[in-house]
């Protein structure tokens, strides 16, 4: 293996710097678990009201819908579409499914949490007369296992046990109340083998390290109450389905085949990410005892695994002991050979445990860690899509069930994506949090950010998860892969591009705000990524909850000319000014956003966070989450007895090459249990682990640590201790990206100026003409404005993003910002010329200026940051797909006046949101 990394890379992957992505997939199968029992039980309600089923079905049949109605290209669009005859004929059985999809979660997290209360008391009581406290036991056993738990600096010491007829130790119970059982045939063999005792105990007090024995003994409750409150019940109604026990009234085959294979892939991703966790689980805890002062005992450990049961010399021979006794050990080696050859043929997806050579590989570095797969972060983008979905669809049937007349309208569509957004926090939350905390560890380990993985894995596996749900099954919906609207193919592309591009603007942002705050952080990381988990969270929502409501209609997938037909339907007169369809092109959810209270603040949030870590200055020290992983964890020296068995395994295996680890080319096999609320260190194993470079385990001289190259004479005390250690501090200059958006904002004055004095000649003509349609001149005048306000914000941003080697999106955003509230201040100023021509009074567009100002700031002030930023993202995005050499000379400290001014305009920006927001508003 090779010498630990200086510097943050070797902080990677330990759950005490960052949180590791285990607790997300958490949080993930939890909530997927809820969700999937909603849908069941949402889904058996409506199966067994009988008489809802024939009346809905008569209803339908009434109305002569066979679906709904199609959309023209050429028509109008409608905001929410032709569904209340539809919504007439379900709405008296809408309280049936709401109050059963909310009865099955109850009565699953009831269930679980009673067992989580109960299942440790009843595993002792199970196994009553067959534990015993180990230090009655083995007291020198005792001994060791207290100072391993002094080593990793355990808040609660665990009780110790010991099974003497138990041949896999384990921890179990809860984070007030661990405990450790350790096997008995480890505990025998403490004296005679103390590698395989110290590794068989560290990696089993990694987990209580990790604060994992909770969550799992949780999801063992919930597995178990799911199985029987919804996996069961399913299928037993499906049964009698084929068996003709429960003839359906409806004769839609396909809509039950759809039902069907979304309830089927549910209980299958169920169970699919219910094993991927357990592996993360397994192979983080192997992460967290390789950084143990006496980590190089579970390598050794792990190592001497691949080997199957070796027989002893008097076995070998059975004339010096017994046949049986010989039979027996025999028979042990044969056994395993024929459980290694089972566990080889089992698919890795429904393994427990991980491949013993990423367990070797991870042991020995703990900083390569791996991070998810594209194929599991698909499986996480599948599950959040079905979340989503059941969220946001139980969310409108309880509004209508509330008695909220579902009237196509601006309205509706706005009290829909406000519901939606509620519904479904939960679900982006968790995804914020899954692509934050892999944006932050991935800045400690490479340069590359991981923005195509998240949006392409994560962004595919919502979009088809969206069918699979059954809400969507229900109601034979399947997303984007049916068509939107008219069935074309276009806006469907459009709507499927749009959630990945909000995705990648998610994972960008958190790449570089974490690297704007990693180099300021001097204590703890996983507050900082908390925090940014949220921040984002609350930017996407809107954003989300608008995708959700409009993606499967042509509102999401056409821009709009602004024709008369188009103007009269959104109750705008029409006047035929110059290139007014061009001007006053919509795309409805952007402008929708635009005009919507409260999502500028939103949406600007994120940028201002990142500007205030940028203005940070860098700290002067090494900081304190670098120093936990850098030194170790507790200074006593290794034991002399782990030192001898160190000694006699290396001299046993005499390696013929440098780097070779003993015993990684003999058996591909490990012993493994079943996971359960407790777990076993042993795995099985499917290939042959890499031979570490140049610095390999070295025992006789180095017990207890990684070693390094022999050559280097490295040791991380030495390298470590009495030195400064700081992240190296690539940050973008903020004093360029304000002075390139000034330079815009400049631009774009003196452009708005020209062409607001040379349009008063040909326009004020047309609206002395037609006075009374004030409200399509304004429109007119405020979407050129914001049209000329975000090309001038988006080329500010590409302009400083390409401008820095590190490519830093938030800054180019910072220019598109400082451009898009300096034209929010002078649209209603130039609004006036244009209308009024120099200079404006009264009686113009209003009475009172100063209110006629202030309303179309209002308009302004919330419209043009949202859509600045948004296409700032867009134009800087592209620029930083550019390939360009990385930084290598640090940032310069900023000056205090600089810092100054920039926070000052910090605070500007906040206050020109928040009255835009409160005008807007009133």
């Amino acid at each position: 293996m090779t010498a630990p990394p200086a510097g943050p890379r070797r902080a990677a992957g330990d759950p005490a710097v960052l949180p590791a992505t285990l607790s997300a997939r958490f949080l993930i199968l939890f909530v997927l678990i809820l969700a999937t029992t909603a849908s069941v039980w949402g889904y058996l309600g409506v199966r067994l009201g009988r008489p809802g089923e024939t009346r809905v079905a008569a209803c339908l049949q009434g109305t002569g819908l066979a679906g709904l109605p199609s959309y023209q290209p050429g028509a109008p669009p409608a905001l929410i579409g032709d569904t209340v005859p539809v919504i007439a004929c379900v709405a008296p059985d809408i309280p049936l499914i709401v109050w059963s999809s909310l009865a099955g979660p109850a009565a699953l997290m009831a269930c679980a949490l009673t067992g989580y209360a109960l299942a440790t008391p009843w595993r002792l009581w199970r196994r009553r007369g067959r534990l015993r406290p180990l230090h009655t036991y083995d007291p020198a056993a005792a001994a060791k296992i207290d100072e391993l738990i002094e080593g990793y600096g355990l808040p609660r010491h665990p009780v110790v046990m010991v099974a003497p007829a138990a041949r896999d130790s384990f921890v179990f119970g809860t984070a007030r109340r661990p405990l450790l059982c350790v096997a008995g045939e480890t505990a025998r063999k403490h004296a005679r083998d103390p590698a395989r005792f110290t590794g068989v105990v560290l990696h089993e007090l990694a987990h209580l390290k990790n604060r994992d024995t909770g969550p799992t003994l949780l999801l063992g409750t919930a597995w178990r109450s799911f199985l029987a409150l919804a996996a069961v019940p399913y299928l037993a109604l499906l049964a009698a389905d084929l068996t003709g026990l429960t003839p359906r009234i409806t004769l839609f085959r396909h809509d039950d085949l759809h039902t069907m294979a979304a309830i089927a892939v549910l209980l299958t991703l169920v169970a699919l990410t219910r094993q991927a966790v357990l592996r993360d689980r397994e192979l983080t805890a192997d992460a967290t005892a390789g950084r143990h002062p006496s980590g190089a005992a579970t390598l050794a450990y792990l190592t001497t695994l691949r080997t199957p049961p070796a027989t002893s010399t008097a076995s070998r021979d059975p004339g010096a002991r017994s046949p049986r006794r010989a039979a027996l050990s025999w028979g042990a080696v044969a056994a395993f050979g024929r459980r290694a050859a089972a566990r080889a043929r089992r698919p890795r997806v429904l393994s427990t445990h991980p491949d013993i050579a990423l367990r070797l590989r991870v042991a020995a570095e703990p900083w390569t860690l791996p991070s998810l797969s594209v194929a599991q972060l698909f499986g996480a983008g599948v599950g959040l899509a079905v979340l989503c979905q059941d969220a946001g669809t139980l969310a409108w049937q309880a509004l209508i069930a509330a008695g909220v007349d579902p009237v196509p309208g601006p309205r509706m569509t706005f009290l829909l994506i406000m519901v939606v957004a509620l519904a479904t926090a939960g679900p982006i939350g968790a995804l914020a949090w899954l692509v934050n905390v892999t944006a932050w560890q991935r800045r400690l380990t490479t340069a590359r950010p991981p923005v195509a993985a998240l949006a392409l894995g994560l962004g595919a596996g919502m979009l088809a998860g969206e069918p699979a749900a059954v809400s969507a099954a229900n109601a034979s919906r399947w997303g984007v892969f049916d068509g939107v609207g008219d069935g074309a193919a276009g806006p469907a592309v459009v709507s499927a591009l749009a959630l990945i591009g909000i995705l990648a603007a998610l994972a960008r942002w958190s790449w570089d705000n974490a690297g704007a705050w990693l180099p300021t952080i001097r204590g703890s990381l996983r507050r900082a990524s908390r925090r940014s988990a949220v921040i984002g969270a609350l930017a996407v929502l809107p954003w989300y909850a608008t995708w959700w409501a409009m993606h499967d209609t042509p509102l999401h997938g056409r821009l709009y000319l602004w024709t008369p037909g188009f103007a009269e339907a959104l109750t705008y007169g029409y006047l035929p000014l110059p290139a007014a369809e061009w001007l006053q092109i919509t795309y409805i959810p952007w402008d929708m956003l635009g005009w919507a209270p409260g999502v500028a603040a939103l949406t600007v949030l994120p940028v201002l966070v990142t500007t205030a870590g940028l203005l940070r200055s860098r700290t002067p020290r090494t900081p304190a989450w670098l120093t936990h992983a850098t030194l170790p964890v507790s200074p006593r020296p290794p034991d002399p007895g782990h030192r001898r068995a160190a000694d006699s395994a290396g001299r046993a295996a005499a390696p013929s090459r440098p780097g070779h680890v003993p015993g990684t080319d003999d058996a591909e096999s490990l012993t493994a249990s079943s996971p359960g609320p407790g777990h076993s260190l042993t795995a099985p194993a499917h290939d042959s682990t890499r031979t570490a470079g140049p610095g390999h385990l070295t025992g006789a001289d180095n017990a207890g640590h990684l070693a390094p190259p022999p050559e280097s004479g490295h040791s991380p005390d030495a390298d470590s201790a009495g030195r400064i250690s700081r992240p190296p501090d690539h940050r973008p200059s903020l004093g360029r990206a304000v002075l390139i958006g000034l330079v815009g904002a400049v631009v774009l004055l003196v452009a708005g100026t020209v062409l607001a004095t040379a349009a008063h000649g040909t326009i004020s003509g047309v609206y002395r003409q037609d006075r009374a349609n004030l409200t399509g001149f304004l429109h007119y005048l405020m979407s050129t404005a914001t049209l000329l306000t975000t090309a001038a914000g988006a080329l500010a941003a590409a302009v400083t993003t390409a401008a820095h080697r590190s490519r830093s999106v938030v800054a180019g955003l910072v220019s598109a910002l400082v451009v898009a509230l300096a034209g929010a201040v002078a649209t209603p100023a130039l609004i006036g010329v244009a209308a009024c021509g120099l200079p404006v009074g009264p009686g113009c567009l209003s009475d009172d200026p100063l209110d006629g100002y202030l309303i179309l700031f209002g308009m302004a002030g919330t419209a043009q940051p949202v859509k600045a930023v948004i296409a700032g993202m867009m134009a800087a995005g592209l620029v930083a797909t550019a390939r360009r050499r990385p930084p290598t000379t640090e940032r310069t400290p900023m000056r205090r006046t600089a810092t100054v001014l920039i926070s000052s305009g910090i605070v500007a920006a906040l206050a020109v949101l928040s009255a835009a927001t409160w005008l807007n508003l009133e």
